[in-house]
């Protein structure tokens, strides 16, 4: 995929697209960290506001998956699962489940399969960022 892209791109906005997506992707699982960890875990209205919010969040790993080619069974894993939650939102059982644990007024029991679903979220968007670091800086850097 990256060779398909170097024909319509020049390496420059290449490496530009891998890092700004690289902040991204730190971003998200810096966002994901706060709510698992209950940090800044946002409200039950604001998270119903933030429905759009998961199209993105799906879509900085599938971009940069094209730019570095790595764990891709992860990548399309997390895809279908945000995908399912924003077709799902307020209406399917699973959607309305990790929404309803996400928030701050949530009272249930932490460790739930909604825990271990947010670390896998985390999981993907810091594999995709570490592949983007070697992608673009490691070769700018070679001692790391």
């Amino acid at each position: 995929m990256l060779a398909l892209l170097e024909r319509f791109f020049s390496e420059g906005q290449l490496t530009t697209l891998g890092l700004v997506l690289l902040v991204i992707e730190v971003f998200h699982a810096y966002a994901h960290a706060n709510v698992l960890l209950r940090l800044q875990a946002p409200t039950l209205e604001q998270l119903k506001a933030r429905r759009y919010y998961f199209v993105f969040d799906m879509a900085t790993p599938l971009m940069a998956y094209c730019l570095h080619e790595s764990w891709g069974p992860f990548v399309l894993v997390h895809a279908l699962a945000h995908t399912y939650y924003v077709w799902a939102w307020n209406s399917g059982y699973y959607a309305v489940r990790i929404r309803d644990w996400s928030v701050r007024e949530y009272r249930g029991p932490r460790l739930t399969v909604d825990f271990a679903l947010t670390c896998f979220d985390i999981a993907v968007h810091l594999l995709t960022a570490h592949a983007l670091f070697r992608t673009f800086l490691t070769p700018a850097m070679p001692l790391l």
